[in-house]
């Protein structure tokens, strides 16, 4: 299942079909290629309603496929392209430190991006495991001096355009309540981002 993906999962175990363990905790009784096609989806809209593109890598979450490393090296690849296609000037990813595996993943993918191309990597909070504020700064532990913080408080237009596309998410919104509370799509929350760049890059965290 792990190297074959999309399928369509068979096996079962006391009657019922076997399904990914985040997926399941949200209420999805899909298979896996069923939830990928529902993410994609989802995550589509997101991007719709923030006003970006999106391309889709060829990769999938740990908790489908934890041991390809061929499909991992085929999403550095077709990043490292989509770079070089559209002269993208910086990176933004989550932080090397980050409690989710896939997060973890993801900025491991945009490093080796950088280093191929040589492109600024800027990295942001890890929301919702991380919350920063105006008043208490940027929380996330950073051990490496290289990076230095910026705190930005979303406008009232900008948060608006950041809730719509969050709520885009429909079938993960109910497993992320359950594990951070109901209040973790508060305004106090998501809306103040901290971002950390690497010195000396001239990067407008604004732009």
């Amino acid at each position: 299942m792990r190297n074959s993906l999309p399928v369509k999962v068979a096996a079962r175990f006391v009657g019922r079909p076997v399904f990914a363990e985040w997926d399941y905790y949200c209420g999805l009784a899909l298979t896996p290629a069923e939830v990928i096609d529902v993410r994609r989806a989802e995550h589509a809209a997101a991007c719709a309603a923030a006003g970006v593109p999106t391309f889709a890598l060829g990769d999938y979450e740990v908790q489908y496929s934890r041991s390809s490393r061929t499909r991992y090296r085929h999403a550095v690849d077709a990043a490292t392209a989509l770079l070089r296609d559209h002269d993208v000037q910086t990176i933004v990813t989550h932080p090397a430190s980050a409690r989710h595996p896939d997060h973890r993943r993801t900025h491991r993918l945009a490093q080796e991006c950088r280093e191929r191309t040589g492109v600024d990597l800027v990295t942001v909070c890890e929301r919702p495991y991380t919350v920063c504020s105006e008043a208490d700064g940027c929380r996330e532990v950073e051990t490496d001096s290289a990076l230095v913080a910026s705190l930005l408080p979303l406008a009232d237009e900008e948060w608006a355009g950041k809730l719509a596309a969050t709520n885009e998410y429909r079938t993960q919104i109910g497993g992320l309540e359950k594990t951070f509370g109901s209040a973790w799509m508060d305004r106090d929350r998501l809306g103040v981002e901290c971002y950390h760049s690497l010195c000396g890059s001239q990067i407008s965290v604004r732009q």
